[in-house]
């Protein structure tokens, strides 16, 4: 009986001999399809990564386009649509483009400066004050009637209360407030005795710019009109550092101001649209004439100049500082018709800023650390 048994157990160890062959089979075959699976899992993972990628990257080149075209917008200082009729914007020819990448609004022909028109100044013997008085505190910006009778000043905001208007007149002897809000700025020219232009405060760019006709009553100021800035026949303003001088009638555009220097800001046309005024920052006070098509260089170290209503004249102040605060202050007289410059003394050695004078320059207000000041100009 011995040898059925030793048949038995090898047909049951051949048995288990296949099981276990079968079974490493189906194993194998179970390992290489989950190889297959994982292959494909990160072949698909990889694509989709890579898809992901390149969708990143063409969102990202869409934001830089459109943060450019924004950018270019911006730079271009698109105000200037409203003075001329839409155009395409070009770059600006060699001799005004010094700075790379400054772009001008509008096309049409640029006008070179000539240097020969160039006038001197020459200087004067001083002129003093008298009378002075002083007609308001806590205010700043005056403005000077052209008879010198009324001035016109500005309250900054503090707190919850706004920007104020306020006018004193010598009649009254007092200073009241005749217009409160968010329209009221510092930029205020007169038309005559009893109206003034105000430039609108909420409408900072030139594109959409206003000046508000004011009519100045003993109480209050009211509306007469709006006009748009864009309606003047010469119209300026600083693009990149450098002063633009727009003239509607010719469809004509030039940099009045060097493009190298200094860096120029706040241009200002005259009354009588003959001049612009502008600052350089370390080089003071220039003049263009717009006839002569001359840039005339006025004084070193000279802020906020202003002129009188009828553009003949021209003050600024001549300050020097610490660094923080000015430590001296003295106003300059210009006449623009005889090209001559004259200081007002300062005996006291108060520091004057943001002259105003009257139409003669018999008159100026001026602003010092104690308060706004009225004088009588006196030549020597």
């Amino acid at each position: 009986m011995k040898w059925y048994r030793i048949i038995a157990t090898t047909t049951i160890l051949v048995a288990s001999f296949a099981a276990l062959q079968a079974s490493a089979q189906d194993l194998v075959q179970t390992q290489n399809q989950a190889q297959n699976q994982a292959q494909t899992q990160n072949q698909a993972q990889t694509q989709n990564q890579a898809q992901t990628h390149n969708q990143a990257l063409e969102r990202g080149q869409a934001k830089e386009q459109t943060q450019a075209k924004e950018q270019i917008q911006v730079t271009d200082l698109v105000p200037a649509q409203a003075i001329l009729p839409a155009r395409e914007r070009v770059e600006a020819p060699v001799h005004v483009d010094r700075k790379p990448g400054l772009r001008l609004p509008v096309d049409g022909e640029m006008i070179a400066l000539d240097a020969a028109n160039m006038w001197t100044i020459s200087d004067v013997p001083e002129a003093k004050l008298t009378e002075i008085s002083k007609i308001s505190t806590n205010t700043k910006f005056p403005s000077i009637s052209p008879n010198g009778d009324k001035v016109v000043l500005f309250s900054p905001e503090k707190g919850e209360t706004p920007k104020r208007l306020i006018q004193w007149s010598r009649h009254e002897k007092t200073d009241h407030e005749i217009m409160r809000g968010q329209d009221v700025s510092t930029y205020v020219t007169w038309d005559d005795a009893d109206n003034i232009s105000m430039r609108q405060a909420d409408k900072p760019f030139f594109h959409d710019g206003q000046m508000l006709k004011l009519k100045l009553g003993n109480k209050k100021a009211t509306l007469r009109a709006k006009k748009r800035l864009s309606e003047s026949k010469y119209f300026t303003y600083d693009a990149d550092d450098i002063i633009i001088l727009v003239r509607k009638d010719t469809e004509t555009l030039q940099a009045i101001s060097d493009t190298s220097a200094d860096r120029y800001y706040s241009p200002m046309l005259s009354p009588d649209e003959k001049f612009v005024v502008f600052n350089g920052l370390t080089t003071g006070v220039h003049v263009f004439d717009i006839e002569q098509n001359a840039v005339v260089y006025i004084g070193e170290k000279g802020t906020d100049p202003s002129f009188s209503p009828d553009g003949r004249y021209l003050i600024y102040a001549v300050t020097t500082d610490d660094g923080d605060d000015f430590t001296s202050g003295n106003l300059v007289l210009i006449d623009l018709k005889t090209h001559s410059r004259r200081t007002i003394s300062n005996p006291s050695k108060e520091i004057r800023l943001r002259g105003s004078i009257s139409y003669d320059a018999q008159f100026v207000a001026y602003e010092t650390t104690k308060g706004v000041f009225r004088a009588k100009i006196v030549n020597q």
